[in-house]
């Protein structure tokens, strides 16, 4: 074989070496039959608008739009926040501090009050009270409970006057009460 891939001697298209069965394969097909063409549909004629006159109304329906789903959360966010700002109106109406913290048993003076905190539960007002007599004249103990009336650890001690209460507050920090060093500080919720 040469280097083309053909056998050596016998030059020559390849075709030219192949049998007559093999031949048969790469023969040209015979040539397509003339077929008329088809025929056309013909066009429709437009005659124009004056037959459909009838049928289109004087003033078309507008037809109903439908919401989206952001719009129907933004209705109900909208309407969330006015009843919030309904309620917080009610409420800022009826909302007194200084009765509602007197009323709760709370202090009345809030610059005559000592904030006493860490308290051991087993502390009572009477405890706290003895403790805090030391500094100067005490109006008023309040421990804060919870619902079940036991103690959350810490308490408000309301003096006669502002000068006793700055004297315990200085003095009473870091102080031990029924095993507990207690945290002192001037009452800041009404200040």
């Amino acid at each position: 074989m040469n280097r083309r891939g053909q056998p050596k001697g016998m030059g020559g298209p390849p075709v030219k070496h192949m049998n007559m069965m093999m031949l048969q394969f790469f023969a040209p097909d015979p040539p397509l039959e003339f077929k008329k063409p088809m025929p056309r549909p013909r066009k429709k004629t437009y005659t124009g608008l004056a037959e459909w006159v009838g049928e289109l109304s004087e003033e078309p329906e507008e037809a109903p739009r439908e919401v989206t789903t952001q719009e129907k959360r933004d209705d109900r966010r909208r309407a969330a926040k006015a009843l919030h700002e309904q309620e917080l109106k009610e409420r800022l109406s009826r909302w007194k501090p200084k009765e509602t913290v007197t009323e709760a048993g709370g202090t009345e003076k809030a610059m005559n009050t000592l904030f006493v905190g860490r308290l051991a539960y087993i502390t009572t007002e009477q405890k706290l009270k003895r403790e805090c007599e030391v500094y100067g004249t005490v109006k008023k103990v309040v421990i804060v409970t919870d619902k079940a009336g036991k103690s959350r650890g810490y308490g408000f001690v309301e003096f006669e006057n502002e000068r006793d209460m700055r004297a315990a507050h200085q003095r009473m920090d870091g102080k031990r009460i029924d095993g507990r060093n207690v945290v002192v500080d001037v009452e800041r919720g009404r200040t």
